[in-house]
């Protein structure tokens, strides 16, 4: 299973008076939130936004890793436990 948002990357934050919002590239509004004691703040925005881009990198980065070192055949652990994380994060194919 792959997990993609349904808004697509890049996202990024908009701050204005009163509001943190998280939004897609054509300006689509993923999440608007007002500052008050519920609401993220613009650092915790920014890191899901940050977490947000770079998801599909890391995940390719570690697929990759993945597949070298099950074709080497030299750090069979370490390949299984890579695969182990990516079916944790429900990207193992």
């Amino acid at each position: 299973m792959n997990h993609n948002p349904a808004t697509a990357l890049p996202w990024n934050t908009e701050v204005d008076i009163g509001s943190t919002d998280i939004v897609g590239p054509h300006e689509q509004h993923i999440f608007m939130g007002r500052r008050n004691d519920e609401a993220p703040s613009a650092t915790d925005a920014e890191y899901a936004v940050r977490a947000a881009n770079a998801y599909p990198k890391l995940v390719d980065g570690v697929r990759y890793a993945m597949n070298r070192l099950k074709a080497d055949g030299n750090q069979p652990q370490v390949a299984a436990d890579l695969e182990s994380l990516l079916r944790e994060l429900g990207e193992a194919t």
